[in-house]
């Protein structure tokens, strides 16, 4: 109980004393005291002053220091808090009162961290060298404390810093840390002992303009300024053991900018890397747009630090950094930065595609470059220059442009320079130079420039240059030339030396020139007006001052011209200045003589006087004349003297010229001579005769130079109009006279004269009595009672015109005119109008607005041929439109025509205008159509409206009872509308009663006037293209003999209808024709054309035949296929022909045909040909060559392979001319135009040819076809006739159409004795060699009367053989001939011999003589081959029996 009471007295003391504790901790006098002694140990640990206000126990393991403050020893405060609270640990206080302190918490924390002047800081104050026993191992917590950070009177403040410090491994202290300054975050951690720091720290968002203050003093360059930029991320790691200091770190850098001298840099963007030794750099920038990357390091960052860098860039402009710099050119580089920041040398190479300098271009440049102390270096430059190349090494002052270098230049094209050196304009060709020199920017007053230069195959102004070199000295404003050669073309030289002292001020001129063999034509290219041509040599020099210099020269030309005037030798010697220019000598010879001289002297300062005499001695006026009026064609020969005195401000001079043997405008001159004088102004002519076949004229008077008037006569005795002829568009003959007068002045003169002619011939008109009276005075132009007569017919004319204002007005009176005459004088000569008319006019109004009034009539006349009578005119012109007031007039006997309204030039026209019964015929004769046959009466009715460039009409035709060269027609009917370029044919009918058949073809649709004009090739919208209708439903087959006279008559209904649209030049068409069933008999056939069948497709361009054929004679015909077309011209060809046994009968050809034709396209030497191919064969016919008439046309072009073969009884007959069977094949190839024709034609034995109306048989007849690009072939013909005294034989050789024929005979004869022998028989056997016109009548009956009826006989007698011929026809009167003398009597006897095949090799013969003898011969013929053949025959009881053998050796 005791125990228990001890155990509870004793808790309830202890807890009565810790309630007295804990009241008098709380007190205010325990925390003040215990602030007291916390400052004082604080004070003796730190060994500096620290103050604590209060101590706060909220509990047995909490306690609050209030108003902490820690000084240095030189009582600066160090650091102040609000309050820290302490966390304590009570346990741990009994063992070790270090480990009571878990933690302490600062709030309100202001720090200052200083460095003094001494270079210490103020917290090593706070480190003490003494060693405890007690360690703390708790933890320091700040928030939301402040730093200041000052050095070298700067401060750094840290805001909103947090950190720990854990004591934890005491001695070695760790912390973390964060804390913002301007934005920029900090954090990062450290380890702190005695011996070892380690720091390492990162930041973001830092701007790096606000901090440019900290960057020491003198590390960047005067000229650098940094303008911006942010680091977004960096690191940093300190390091520091034993008075051993390091750091290293790298950062981000983004947005920098940087002002270098006058360059903003800018988006410097990169990453760097740093040590207290170097700092390494990758950073990439952009000034003025370009983009430059810098990589490498900076050393020595503790002392001065010292660049290795490295510079590229693509694309980088020098120009546009350094402004002052005449450069512009993106360059490639690659260059080393290096030395200290305020003083960097780069170099490097550098390479530039293109740029300019001082606005040169190059390209192409390559260089070793150095910029060091502002001076720019550059070595082995290289680039391309204006077409050439350049090298060279220059140093380039940046601060003034100072420049000191040496170039190189080689193959300069100067034609590119001259683009921008003003001074080498005009100028090309190709330099080389080798030049050094120095100066200041483009100050020409600094330069200094020496060196040699060339230019080969140069040009300025036109000259030429083969070769130039020069060597040169320019300085202070100065220049010596050492030598200037040229060398030109023709073997010309130039040459040049000397000074040019001040060139920019008075230049004083101090040089010598020379030329050889130097081509004066050459100088024309320099200025045209230099009119000079030769070959010259000269020399001389120049002195003085640019403005007026003395010029010496003497000169030497040979075979040239000087202003137009030609010379064989020209000397010059002249000397002066421009105050004086004594011409010492000057003389030009031409063809031996001296042609021009001239000396004296001409001043052009001062009073400028003249002293010149100019002489001209045969002088050519065409020379003179191109010189003074280069368009007046004249020419002639002059003399001509004249002195020239006075001043050039009033020259004086007298001269005489003589003109001789020339002409004028075609015109000739005999001669012209005359004396003028100046002198006060005033030119006075005096008797200037001019004379010539064609005028005799003669000029005298004055003109006054200030004024330019003029007084002068003229008088021309005799015009010739034959000399104006080339004028006009035709003949023109007569002659005139005229007188006249000229007053006023140049620039407006009064002239009046009086023009005559009796008889003027213009265009095969003769016009007589031709007068009238020309004036001219105010700008007035009039012709008084100007008229002349023609054939019976008077033309009379007053007009005046006002050339200022424009204004006419006159009368013009015609009476009795022919109308072909007036159409002639027009020169549009027809003989398809004539008559005679009246006309009165009357004419005012403007030349721009002329108002006409035209009353007149024809009584009678023609037109086309046909009458045309009283027609009466009244039109009228005013204000531009022309009134048709009256125009009608009577045509035949029933025919009227008229027409009536108005006409506005440009503008719109209404007229209406109508004809009734007007011969049809007369519109094909107006038209030029030469038509023969031409009937029928027209009507027509016309309005027609629209404008002058867009016209529209409506016209109505009909043509009764027509016909055209022997076709007809019933009527012909049309109605047509024109309106806006399009012809609206509503029909277009033509119909004919045939039997009980009303046929007829019509037409209708649209005819645009645009696809009338346009090209083939030229597109045509749809409503530009003819839209025509053609129907045949109403036609028929019979119509053909109303179309062609060739057609005797024709049956068979046609079918179908066509659509015609495109162009007149590319027409196309759709539709198809079709005749089912037809025939048609031509009249030149006796057969008619049968079971005819035609189906014709058309189908756009292409036309395709599925039908055409037909039956003739027992044969056939059949065409199918198609052709395609390009505009009107074929295209494309497949067609195929067939001919089966087509019987043709006809007086040229009898008898079957049998062919096949195809053409179709092939390719010729790369061209679109049609070829024909096929095969025509003859037998069994009889063909009559007619005579094929001249065509203007050409055959068309195509390629041929055509055989024709001729086969058994071909039969060749003309009772004129043959009488012979041919057999052979021959082909047609090669092309139409150049045919290449093999194969051979060969008259069989027995045949016959007439010359002469002599039968001659043909014994060798061969036609080879063998002619170079001719279908033509060659014949050799041999035959021969026995006469009663001679056998004559006839041979024709050669081209057919130019073969050689000849006659020969035995006994011999000549050719002449030959024809007479053939032409009079008997007559000439007799001895008479003249033929009377008894001989000519019977050869004219034998050749012409005979042989039609020859021909009648055999074809009606159904003949193989058929002649009529002289003589009896006896064979035995024949052989006994030489014996007996004929009877004069049987001179007048002929005979008829007649032949039929039997079969194909025998021939029936029969011979019948009519006159003195009654002879009868018949017999048979056998023809073994076309080589061999029997004969035998009866005559008078008599028998002949024949062989007849043909061999060719």
């Amino acid at each position: 109980m005791k125990v228990k009471t001890w155990i509870i007295g004793t808790l309830a003391a202890g807890c009565v004393a810790a309630g007295g504790l804990w009241y008098y901790v709380h007190t205010q006098n325990f925390m003040e005291r215990a602030g007291e002694e916390v400052s004082s140990l604080a004070t003796q640990a730190l060994g500096a002053d620290v103050t604590v206000g209060e101590i706060e126990v909220n509990s047995l393991r909490d306690i609050k220091l209030h108003n902490l403050a820690v000084y240095d020893k030189q009582a600066e405060l160090i650091a102040s808090a609000d309050e820290a609270q302490v966390s304590c640990r009570l346990l741990a206080a009994v063992m070790d009162p270090a480990e009571a302190v878990a933690e302490v918490e600062v709030k309100g924390l202001q720090a200052v961290l200083a460095e003094r002047a001494d270079g210490s800081w103020n917290v090593q104050d706070l480190i003490t060298e003494e060693k405890s026993s007690q360690k703390f191992r708790g933890r320091v917590k700040a928030t939301d404390a402040r730093v200041r950070l000052r050095r070298a009177g700067q401060e750094l403040s840290l805001e909103k810093v947090n950190a720990l410090v854990d004591f934890a491994d005491n001695p070695v202290y760790k912390a973390e840390f964060a804390a913002e300054n301007q934005g920029t975050a900090i954090k990062g951690t450290a380890t702190i002992s005695d011996s070892r720091q380690i720091i390492n720290a990162s930041l973001s968002g830092m701007e790096i303009k606000n901090y440019l203050s900290f960057i020491p003093a003198g590390l960047l360059p005067e000229n650098v300024e940094i303008k911006g930029g942010n680091i977004p991320e960096a690191e940093l790691h300190i390091y520091h053991r034993d008075g051993d200091f390091s750091f290293s770190g790298e950062a981000e850098l983004a947005a920098g900018a940087v002002r270098v001298e006058d360059t903003e840099i800018e988006n410097i963007a990169g990453h760097a890397s740093f040590t207290n030794e170097e700092g390494l750099l990758n950073i990439n920038a952009s000034a003025a747009g370009q983009q430059v990357n810098v990589h490498g390091k900076i050393k020595h960052l503790q002392t001065t630090p010292y660049m290795e860098l490295e510079a590229t860039s693509e694309s980088f402009d020098p120009g546009k950094i350094l402004t002052n710099l005449p450069y512009e050119g993106a360059a490639k580089f690659a260059v080393k930065v290096t030395g200290a920041l305020n003083n960097p040398s780069v170099d490097g190479k550098v390479e530039v595609p293109q740029g300019k300098i001082m606005d040169v271009p190059f390209s192409g440049v390559t260089a070793d470059v150095r910029y060091q102390d502002k001076n720019l270096f550059v070595r082995d430059f290289s680039a391309q220059v204006w077409g050439g190349k350049a090298r060279g090494e220059a140093v380039i002052s940046t601060e003034n442009l100072g420049y000191t270098a040496h170039l190189k230049v080689d193959d300069i094209d100067a034609a590119q320079g001259a683009a921008y050196l003003p001074q080498l304009a005009g100028i090309t060709g190709r330099v080389s130079a080798d030049v050094g020199g120095n100066g200041i920017g483009t100050d020409l007053s600094t330069l200094q420039l020496y060196g040699s230069a060339s230019v080969k195959n140069a040009g300025w102004q036109g000259l030429r240059v083969d070769k130039a070199t020069t060597s040169f000295y320019l300085a202070d404003d100065d220049l010596l030339i050492d030598y200037l050669s040229v060398k030109m073309p023709n073997h010309s030289s130039l040459g040049l030396e000397g000074s040019i002292r001040d060139m920019r001020d008075s230049a004083q001129l101090d040089l010598a020139f020379y030329g050889g063999h130097f081509d004066l034509a050459m100088l024309q290219n320099i200025d045209s007006r230099i009119d000079m041509s030769g070959l010259a040599d000269f020399k001389g020099t120049v002195h003085g001052d640019k403005r007026n210099p003395r010029v010496d020269i003497k000169f030497s030309g040979l075979q040239g011209k000087i202003f137009k005037q030609p010379y064989d030798s020209l000397k010059i010697a002249a000397s002066g200045s421009l105050d004086g220019i004594g011409i010492d000598d000057f003389l030009m010879e031409k063809d031996g003589k001296e042609v021009w001289q001239a000396k004296g002297s001409v001043g052009f300062t001062g009073e400028k006087r003249i002293n010149l005499r100019l002489d001209t001695m045969g002088a050519r006026m065409e020379d003179i004349a191109a010189l003074i009026a280069p368009d007046q064609p004249i020419t002639g020969n002059v003399d001509n003297v004249i002195q020239l005195t006075g001043t050039l401000d009033n020259p004086k001079a007298v001269g005489y010229i003589h003109f001789y043997r020339g002409s004028y405008r075609g015109v000739l001159l005999s001669g012209m001579d005359g004396d003028y004088f100046l002198e006060n102004g005033k030119l006075r002519l005096q008797d200037f005769h001019a004379y010539s076949p064609m005028i005799d004229m003669v000029l005298n008077g004055n003109l006054t130079t200030a004024d330019q008037s003029l007084d002068m006569e003229v008088k021309a005795s005799d015009i010739d109009l034959k000399r104006v002829e080339h004028k006009l568009p035709y003949e023109v003959s007569g002659h005139g006279t005229f007188m006249g007068k000229i007053d006023g002045t140049i620039n407006n003169p009064i002239f009046h004269g009086i023009l005559n002619a009796p008889a003027v011939e213009l265009n095969g008109v003769t016009l007589t009595n031709l007068r009238g009276l020309v004036k001219f005075m105010n700008n007035s132009f009039e012709i008084d009672h100007f008229g002349f007569e023609q054939d019976g017919g008077t033309y009379d004319l007053e007009l005046a015109y006002d050339t200022n204002t424009g204004r006419l007005d006159g009368d013009m009176v015609v009476q009795n005119a022919d109308i072909a005459a007036v159409a002639a004088l027009a020169n549009a000569k027809t003989d398809v109008i004539s008559g005679r008319a009246d006309l009165l006019a009357h004419i005012s109004g403007t030349a721009d607005n002329p108002t006409v009034k035209v009353d007149g009539d024809i009584q009678q006349g023609t037109a086309g041929g046909y009458d045309v009578h009283n027609v009466a005119l009244d039109l009228q012109l005013l204000n531009h439109i022309v009134y048709i007031n009256k125009l009608s007039g009577s045509q035949g006997p029933n025919g009227l025509f008229s027409a009536a309204g108005t006409v506005t030039i440009g503008g719109p026209m209404d007229v209406h205008f109508s004809a009734s019964q007007l011969d049809f015929g007369m519109f094909t004769g107006l038209a030029g159509l030469r038509l023969q046959n031409v009937t029928g009466a027209a009507d027509i009715e016309a309005n027609i409206g629209g404008y002058t460039y867009n016209p529209a009409a409506d016209l109505n035709l009909q043509v009764v009872n027509g016909g055209v060269q022997g076709s007809s027609f019933d009527t012909l009917t049309g109605a047509a509308h024109l309106k806006n370029g399009l012809i609206d044919l509503t029909e277009l009918k033509v119909a004919k009663q045939v039997g009980e058949r009303n046929c007829s073809a019509a037409a209708k649709g649209i005819v645009p006037l645009r696809a009338l004009t346009a090209g083939k090739d030229e597109w045509l919208e749809d409503y530009e293209q003819i839209q025509l209708q053609i129907g045949l439903e109403n036609a028929d087959l019979s119509l053909l003999p109303t179309i062609s006279k060739q057609v005797d008559w024709a049956l068979g209904a046609t079918e179908g209808a066509v659509k015609i649209y495109g162009s007149l030049a590319h027409p196309l068409i759709d539709g198809s024709i079709v005749v089912p069933n037809g025939a048609v008999k031509l009249k030149e056939l006796n057969d008619p054309v049968t079971d005819m069948a035609v189906k014709v497709n058309f189908a756009g361009s292409k036309v395709t035949v599925e039908d055409f054929s037909g039956k003739m004679g027992g044969g056939s015909y059949r065409l199918q296929g198609s052709v395609s077309f390009n505009g009107l011209e074929p295209e494309h060809y497949d067609l195929s022909l067939n001919i089966d046994q087509l019987g043709i009968n006809s007086k040229f050809f009898s008898g079957p045909l049998n062919g096949q034709f195809s053409l179709k396209d092939t390719d010729f030497y790369g061209h679109r040909l049609p070829k024909l191919y096929g095969q025509l064969d003859f037998k069994h016919c009889q063909v009559s060559v007619p005579t094929i008439p001249d065509s203007d046309g050409e055959m068309p072009e195509m390629v041929l392979d055509v055989q024709v073969n001729v086969g058994d009884k071909v039969h060749f007959y003309s009772p004129y001319l043959y009488d012979l069977y041919l057999t052979g094949a021959f082909h047609a190839g090669g092309i139409m135009s150049h045919p290449k024709m093999s194969g051979s034609l060969q008259v069989k034995r027995g045949g016959t040819i007439n010359y002469l109306k002599t039968e001659f048989n043909i014994r060798q007849g061969v036609a080879n076809f063998n002619q170079v690009a001719s279908f033509m072939p060659s014949i050799d013909f041999f035959a021969d006739t026995k006469l009663a005294r001679a056998r004559v034989f006839l041979s024709v050789r050669g081209p057919l159409g130019a073969a050689q024929m000849k006659l020969s005979s035995s006994p011999a004869m000549s050719q002449t004795q030959i024809v007479q022998l053939l032409t009079l028989r008997d007559a000439y056997r007799d001895g008479n060699s003249s033929m009377n016109a008894g001989d000519l009548l019977a050869v004219g009956l034998q050749m012409t009367f005979l042989s039609e009826v020859e021909g009648l006989m055999r074809n009606y007698l159904y003949m193989d053989k058929l002649t009529i011929s002289r003589g009896n026809g006896s064979l035995f009167s024949n052989y006994n001939a030489e014996k007996d003398k004929e009877n004069p009597e049987n001179k007048y006897d002929f005979n008829v011999t007649m032949g039929k095949y039997i079969s194909d090799k025998v021939m029936l013969r029969y011979t019948h003589g009519f006159g003195s003898e009654d002879i009868n011969r018949y017999g048979v013929q056998y023809d073994i081959n076309d080589h061999w053949g029997l004969t035998f025959e009866r005559e008078s009881n008599k028998s002949i029996v024949g062989v007849e053998a043909r061999m060719t050796f």
